[in-house]
């Protein structure tokens, strides 16, 4: 529900905050008033939603800052499961947060580095704290503008310290590329990563081996395709880099099954070749999703290079290869 006014439908949440399980409050540009009203009455009494599974906060302006003072220890969201906040964290602290460590499963933050910095401070989130929490998802908000990119690297640390156990991790970039080796050194540092989406984020193929043998449980990958392929110093036609990859790589990635691509390159005869080339050094990888606009020239090109003089001879070595769209 989208509101203006957050009075009324704070009131209407509170009156069934013992048997609420689904709640979502999306506020527009003219919004006023505080999601304080969500957990205290005109009297000053503190409400808890002893049944809410799910909470989703979606905020269209930055009402609320985090402060330096905290609310007494009330804990109004105990049993959440999925909580999403597309704006500020709200009520200043880690309100949000109390009594729901061994309930919460899935949490999409806005990046904002002092709501995420003062979480961290607090000790809301350890390695053993959150034993469900298996996908953490960081919107972007622009927040970097035109910033160095180190300063997302060193950014990425701060995020990856929310729920460090997590499954599932999903990071946002901007329009600048971060400095994707020292990305990827960090995100080495967290083994437990399954699916990793980096959907603004250009990876070569040399960037996506990296990863794959950084992170040993990888099974799906989210990004952008590259814009053509640096050939190594000792391989000097793209016809070589079947063998060249075979040589040096085969077997790798047992668990990784698919690549799903986030914005086309204009060079889909490069994003063939790549996913030729992961399919011939990572046994189970049999998926590459395009956008769908693009279905039809991938499959293409897929024909092409399959057929051409560099790759008609490892053809035989593909154990299968799904070539989809959305």
């Amino acid at each position: 529900m989208e509101v203006g006014d957050m009075g009324p439908i704070a009131k209407l949440a509170r009156r069934s905050a013992a048997t609420l399980e689904y709640l979502c409050i999306m506020t527009g540009h003219s919004y006023h008033g505080s999601t304080f009203d969500l957990i205290r009455d005109a009297g000053g009494d503190y409400v808890c939603y002893p049944r809410l599974r799910v909470l989703k906060l979606e905020h269209y302006s930055d009402f609320e800052r985090y402060g330096s003072s905290v609310l007494p220890s009330v804990v109004p969201f105990p049993t959440l499961r999925i909580l999403s906040l597309t704006g500020r964290c709200p009520f200043g602290d880690d309100t949000i947060f109390r009594g729901n460590a061994a309930t919460l499963e899935s949490l999409v933050l806005k990046t904002n580095h002092d709501d995420i910095a003062k979480l961290v401070e607090r000790g809301v989130f350890t390695s053993t704290s959150h034993p469900r929490l298996q996908c953490v998802k960081f919107l972007h908000t622009g927040y970097y503008g035109s910033r160095q990119y180190a300063l997302y690297v060193e950014y990425l640390s701060l995020m990856l310290s929310i729920a460090p156990n997590a499954a599932v991790r999903s990071f946002p970039c901007g329009k600048s590329q971060p400095d994707i080796p020292s990305m990827i050194s960090i995100l080495g540092g967290y083994p437990n990563i399954q699916v990793l989406s980096l959907p603004e984020v250009y990876l070569s193929l040399w960037n996506v081996i990296l990863l794959i043998k950084s992170l040993l449980l990888l099974s799906d990958l989210h990004s952008r395709t590259p814009y053509h392929i640096n050939l190594p110093d000792n391989v000097k036609e793209e016809k070589e880099l079947p063998m060249y990859v075979l040589s040096n790589y085969k077997p790798m990635g047992e668990r990784f099954r698919c690549w799903y691509i986030t914005k086309a390159s204009a060079y889909v005869s490069t994003t063939a070749w790549c996913v030729l080339l992961l399919a011939l050094i990572c046994p189970n990888f049999d998926c590459c999703v395009p956008l769908k606009e693009e279905f039809s020239k991938y499959m293409n090109e897929l024909r092409r290079v399959i057929d051409s003089d560099g790759f008609k001879d490892h053809a035989p070595r593909l154990r299968r290869l799904l070539f989809s769209d959305w």
